[in-house]
């Protein structure tokens, strides 16, 4: 068995941001399979400021990566945005992608409460990855069509249901037998 839990990413997580991988050993993944894993591991420390939160699902030890969220708010829009979401290849079809996403909304709506901000969620989904789409619908997400600044993505969108109580940490008991070696 191995111990999963949820924790804000910092910039001592950097050397297991660099092991990090979604798309596995593939001779050619596909470029939504390569832009967040080229994006997380070319995080520096001065990427983690507080304007945008990074959550990562991680061993109790901090030993590996599980998945990783990128969210945060913006004033201009007042909208929250989801940015990134990703899950390790080697765990792929055990719900932590889906997980990870569900504490990402958790988190936006204590911050909504907290902050008096907007009920509106966004994201950015390439129309071609469909195990994204099946995630963000199955989390209440629907397609608003064409992003107008970048026609190669959908605009993805949900209203959230502020609540003021801080969840407490996650966590998951995943099976060695369904983890990919």
């Amino acid at each position: 068995m191995t111990i999963v839990v949820s924790r804000e990413c910092t910039a001592d997580d950097i050397r297991l941001l660099r092991q990090f991988s979604c798309c596995g050993n593939k001779e050619e993944p596909k470029e939504y399979e390569i832009d967040p894993q080229r994006y997380i591991r070319g995080l520096k420390e001065s990427d983690f400021d507080e304007k945008v939160t990074k959550t990562i699902l991680t061993t109790a030890q901090s030993e590996k990566i599980f998945a990783f969220a990128e969210y945060g708010y913006i004033e201009e829009s007042d909208t929250y945005a989801i940015s990134w979401i990703a899950r390790s290849s080697d765990c792929s079809g055990n719900g932590l992608g889906a997980s990870i996403l569900l504490i990402v909304l958790d988190d936006i709506s204590v911050d909504s409460f907290w902050h008096n901000r907007s009920h509106q969620v966004l994201t950015q989904i390439d129309p071609r990855n469909e195990a994204s789409i099946r995630m963000f619908e199955n989390a209440g997400f629907e397609d608003g069509g064409v992003d107008s600044t970048d026609q190669q993505y959908h605009i993805w969108h949900r209203t959230i249901c502020p609540h003021g109580k801080n969840r407490e940490q996650t966590q998951f008991i995943i099976p060695k037998s369904l983890m990919k070696r």
